[in-house]
């Protein structure tokens, strides 16, 4: 349903029982990739000049900041002004380390070409995943600043249609930067 276009990320990890951030973690290789918007040249340039603010604030979701560590760039949001993490964000990500501090498993069960297979988990998979999550943590911790969101967003437009197919986290995010004044890093 994701490659589909038929639904946002957070909402296909929420029919799989899992937080985006495991979903960008564990997204096999062998399916689609997990769309990234490239935008026109006019685009590029908005974007680039939104960046280039000396005086911009930005928040920054799980999924990207999940991203940014994965791919070992966070130090990236040392050169933004001001990057803001919302509340449910920090909170979602001490909820999985805590997950990944108890779990115990031996394996996951799957299914790979129609057939049930069995991924073993050996001790280093979870030392590598509460490092992961600190790092996580520790990239908020150095880069950002968390702040609750409030209020709502405007009942205009397509804004009212949006509750309907974001998930929680996303709504904060939308609702921090409407409140702040922010661009939102995603």
């Amino acid at each position: 349903a994701y490659t589909a276009g038929h639904m946002t990320l957070s909402g296909f990890a929420a029919l799989q029982g899992r937080s985006t951030v495991e979903i960008v973690l564990g997204w096999p290789a062998e399916v689609p990739p997990l769309f990234v918007g490239t935008g026109t040249e006019a685009e590029r340039g908005a974007a680039l000049d939104l960046l280039a603010r000396p005086d911009a604030v930005y928040v920054i979701d799980a999924l990207t900041l999940t991203e940014f560590v994965n791919l070992g760039v966070q130090e990236v949001l040392g050169h933004l002004p001001k990057v803001l993490v919302s509340t449910v964000t920090k909170v979602m990500l001490e909820g999985l380390l805590r997950e990944a501090e108890e779990d115990r498993s031996l394996g996951t069960s799957t299914e790979v070409n129609g057939e049930l297979a069995f991924i073993e988990h050996h001790a280093r998979y979870h030392v590598r995943r509460m490092e992961f999550f600190k790092g996580l943590l520790g990239a908020v911790e150095q880069y950002c600043e968390v702040q609750p969101a409030y209020g709502e967003l405007p009942n205009e437009g397509e804004v009212p249609s949006l509750a309907d197919v974001l998930q929680e986290e996303e709504m904060e995010v939308l609702m921090l930067a409407k409140e702040a004044g922010a661009t939102v890093l995603t």
